[in-house]
């Protein structure tokens, strides 16, 4: 199995499809989801699957590309 980042900036259409998909399930494990805001609906998605959001970049409340 492997195990996967997504990286999302918007509505999240690809995250669904992959975790949606019958033929993925046994193949990867979404283990985070990083996107480059705050917010954005795929953060919705992803915590429906209990997956953890993270916003990456150099903003206030933003994870540092170093902390990674």
């Amino acid at each position: 199995m492997f195990t996967l980042a997504v990286f999302v900036s918007g509505r999240g259409s690809n995250l669904r499809a992959i975790l949606d998909s019958p033929a993925l399930k046994n193949l990867i494990q979404v283990k985070a989801v990083v996107g480059d805001k705050l917010y954005c609906p795929a953060f919705d998605i992803a915590k429906n699957f209990s997956i953890p959001v993270y916003s990456v970049g150099k903003k206030e409340g933003f994870v540092s590309f170093d902390d990674l």
